[in-house]
């Protein structure tokens, strides 16, 4: 498989994510150990689909955000990133 999965689907970045991948010099393989090592940080509630995880390193933090969805490319349901951030 190309992608990197979690909870056995792949992970595929959407746009804005790859964007922001690159800009924190991660790759896609560094957010989905985040996603299942990391500790869930939502600050409000979501739905089910959605996964929100962070990682502490140092004095920053790593946030981490997907949801489940469907890549008719792969013809199979999917997890999307949306979201990587430090702060």
């Amino acid at each position: 498989m190309l992608y990197p999965s979690f909870k056995g689907l792949p992970v595929l970045p959407s746009k804005a994510a790859f964007k922001e991948l690159a800009k924190h010099a991660m790759t896609l393989e560094d957010a989905v150990e985040i996603l299942e090592c990391g500790l869930d940080c939502a600050r409000s509630p979501r739905r089910v689909e959605c996964v929100e995880r962070c990682v502490q390193v140092g004095e920053k933090t790593l946030k981490v955000v997907a949801v489940k969805s469907v890549n008719y490319s792969l013809d199979s349901e999917c997890w999307l990133l949306t979201h990587v951030g430090v702060f």
